[in-house]
């Protein structure tokens, strides 16, 4: 046993993490010198930086493909090589076509990666801490949310805004380079191994990884599992029908509470509750500060509280926060004062405090867990593909649900949340502490 490879093996595939998070909200800094630099429009404004979600899809729906076919650590290797190549690309560009191109390629990246990160983690982690590392996926990409908006702030504090965006989009090449350098030095899933019929090899994989004795006993339940008989089974058949109706609820859940709207939306939203331009902006690192604090919580109790509670506690904690917001919106109207901002902007952080530790610790956790071995990859996929798409309805449709009612959208979400509370407590299974195959 190598004591210090599971860690390591976690830590560099989380590094995925880390640049989908970065290259998701780094757009957020350049958008005035872009529509400077090409007079676009506003129309033209919004694809340029929603281009991204159409890559982040494709990546999602079809990233398990290569990884079941050549491995999940040649994967890695690939979407840190795109990350990279695109970095520069974009950075260098001075058509909006091709940045364009670029954009939306650095988008098929940050698919890929919801998929290979949180499964490849999954694979090399033994059961008793499976949780926690898979959630070091998602404590990565608050992470890299949280980096680059510093890094774009000190950015634009060094330099000229007319080459700050380059900088801004172009700085992701110094974590892709690492993160393409650290894949090299990582094991294949011993899993991956197992079901190519490797068993010498994969065996040879969990001794490094775990120990003999666990290595063992993960051995003979795959065994007992058959995944070499299972690979020859359709994706969507009647074993796999729960899981993914599973997958595809969490990841619903996960967007409909209204994440993006909050998160993207965050100063405009403060703004509209009464708080004054500048405190606005700073009130919104606070929240993303908040975000990566109680990320931290949620992966340090996913395994110990478990996968179901947490997304139990953490639903019913933020539908009593939207139904409160609603409640302000609706008592209020729409112009409220600095005191009632106030209270909308503690409420905001509970919510997003209560996502973070809840759903958002559990999410990428749970679809790593509930597949069978032969359609881990695909099922990640699915749950992913599910992820992004309901992000970009939730992205699409708040701006216009929110001007034509503040006190509707938030019940909306709430509605969700009362939906995520139900299906946590009668539907979803508990995957803490199990070995994979017994899922």
């Amino acid at each position: 046993m190598k004591k210090h490879l599971v860690p390591f093996s976690a830590t560099a595939a989380s590094l995925g993490g880390f640049l989908f998070g970065f290259d998701t909200a780094v757009i957020s800094g350049t958008t005035a010198a872009l529509q400077d630099k090409w007079d676009l429009s506003a129309g033209q404004l919004g694809f340029t930086v929603s281009c991204a979600l159409i890559g982040t899809i494709i990546g999602a729906l079809f990233g398990g493909i290569p990884a079941d076919k050549w491995g999940r650590r040649p994967v890695l290797k690939g979407v840190a090589a795109l990350y990279l190549i695109t970095s520069v690309c974009v950075a260098v560009a001075n058509s909006w076509v091709f940045f364009l191109i670029f954009r939306m390629l650095g988008g098929i990246a940050v698919g890929a990666s919801s998929v290979i990160a949180p499964l490849y983690t999954a694979e090399i982690s033994p059961a008793a801490r499976r949780g926690k590392l898979v959630a070091t996926v998602q404590l990565n990409i608050v992470i890299g949310i949280v980096v680059s908006y510093f890094s774009n702030y000190i950015i634009v504090k060094m330099m000229p805004v007319e080459l700050g965006w380059r900088w801004m989009l172009g700085i992701q090449a110094v974590p892709s380079l690492i993160f393409l350098a650290v894949c090299y030095f990582i094991p294949e899933s011993p899993r991956w191994l197992y079901t190519r019929g490797r068993d010498s090899e994969s065996l040879r994989v969990m001794e490094d990884l775990w120990g003999k004795n666990e290595a063992a006993q993960v051995m003979e339940n795959m065994h007992n599992a058959a995944p070499h008989a299972a690979a020859t089974e359709p994706f969507f058949s009647k074993r796999t029908a729960r899981p993914i109706t599973m997958a595809i609820l969490i990841a619903f859940f996960s967007q409909f509470a209204g994440t993006n709207a909050v998160l993207y939306y965050a100063p405009s939203l403060l703004q509209s509750a009464g708080i004054a331009g500048d405190a606005a902006f700073a009130s919104s690192i606070l929240v993303g500060l908040t975000n990566l604090a109680f990320t931290l919580l949620g992966r340090s109790l996913v395994d110990k509280v478990g996968r179901r509670p947490l997304v139990t506690l953490g639903a019913g904690i933020d539908l009593v926060a939207l139904l409160a917001i609603a409640g302000i919106f609706y008592f209020n109207g729409s112009e409220l004062s600095t005191t009632t901002g106030i209270i909308v902007l503690v409420l905001i952080i509970v919510f997003i405090a209560a996502l973070a530790v809840g759903i958002g610790s559990v999410l990428w956790v749970f679809i790593s867990e509930i597949f069978p071995p032969a359609h881990r990859a695909n099922g990640q996929a699915v749950g992913s593909a599910a992820h992004w798409v309901s992000a970009a309805i939730i992205s699409g449709t708040f701006p216009v649900m929110f001007q034509a009612s503040m006190t509707f959208t938030f019940l909306f979400y709430a509605a969700c949340m009362l939906g995520a509370v139900i299906w946590s407590r009668t539907m979803m299974p508990e995957t803490k502490g199990t070995l994979l195959e017994d899922v």
